[in-house]
């Protein structure tokens, strides 16, 4: 009975853990509406801001994600980055928490 005890003991956490991901990756799959504008699909990048927001607001925020696209004020960057002097600070903070 003990050499079984320590199996379930591991065991159950990743059983848990693996039928978690797999219920997230079914019913919680979105990508974020900046993707959906990225790839020229406006419509999902909609219906993914209707699911979040009130539809008062979508148009108004879906104007601003394309304005911002436009006008290139949205960050691109490299894993490199995470680690130049800028940013050395938060990812320490990050990785640490």
């Amino acid at each position: 009975m003990k050499n079984i005890l320590w199996r379930l003991v591991l065991g159950a956490p990743i059983v848990f853990s693996v039928v978690r991901i797999i219920l997230f990756k079914k019913y919680f799959n979105f990508d974020t509406p900046l993707y959906y504008l990225i790839k020229n699909k406006a419509d999902k990048a909609r219906d993914v801001l209707e699911s979040i927001y009130y539809k008062v607001y979508v148009e108004e925020i879906l104007k601003d994600l394309k304005y911002e696209l436009k006008s290139n004020k949205i960050m691109k960057g490299d894993w490199k980055d995470l680690f130049s002097d800028k940013m050395k600070y938060r990812t320490t903070t990050g990785i640490l928490l």
